[in-house]
């Protein structure tokens, strides 16, 4: 008899619940998709993107960590370490924004590329190397001439 009172009472959430989750996931998942394909300024995408991805983050924690379902003290610990890490982010934020030049994440190649892909009267796919070799009016360098 006691077996039966234990299975009545569950901890935690129905299996409909994480369903219900999955679903909410890849409904926002969709969304972040759908508004990466939208052309909009860099702040305003920033700050879509960060609402959706802590409105997942939120739902991951709440149910499949069983956050919902734990203590004050838990949500405490959960909570405050992600407050402030937001509030470093946002600390930094201006700094971010003061950097000179377009930020590429990647090797040093990538962003010479980049870079000079983007100067005025580069043309298309023409890399850093091709500018070395040939000078800036795309004759070969004063030092080739030489020799």
């Amino acid at each position: 008899m006691s077996h039966d009172v234990k299975s009545e009472h569950h901890h935690g959430p129905k299996v409909k619940v994480y369903y219900s989750v999955f679903a909410s996931l890849t409904v926002l998942t969709v969304l972040t998709v759908a508004v990466s394909r939208v052309h909009l300024s860099a702040a305003a995408a920033v700050i879509i993107a960060f609402l959706i991805a802590i409105s997942k983050a939120s739902l991951v924690a709440a149910f499949f960590m069983h956050l919902k379902y734990d203590s004050r003290a838990i949500h405490l610990m959960a909570v405050v370490p992600t407050m402030l890490t937001l509030l470093i982010l946002l600390a930094l934020m201006p700094d971010v924004g003061m950097a000179r030049g377009p930020l590429v994440a990647g090797p040093p190649e990538l962003r010479e590329h980049y870079l000079s892909a983007s100067e005025p009267g580069a043309h298309g796919s023409a890399g850093a190397h091709d500018h070395e070799a040939h000078g800036e009016g795309g004759a070969p360098a004063a030092a080739e001439q030489q020799q």
